[in-house]
């Protein structure tokens, strides 16, 4: 009854590998847009400290 195997099989694997691949492709547009928003969001800091500066 009991199985002496351990592991996965290859077609586990490989389904795993996709689902990482495939959330990995919809997540990463999302994140670049993110650090591109964020980066704008410095600069506009930046550019506010250095008029207050003046």
């Amino acid at each position: 009854m009991f199985s002496t195997h351990q592991g996965f099989t290859l077609i586990e694997l490989m389904v795993v590998i996709a689902l990482i691949a495939m959330l990995t492709g919809f997540g990463l547009p999302s994140y670049q847009h993110y650090i591109q928003r964020a980066q704008i969001s410095e600069g506009f800091t930046l550019a506010a400290s250095l008029q207050l500066a003046v």
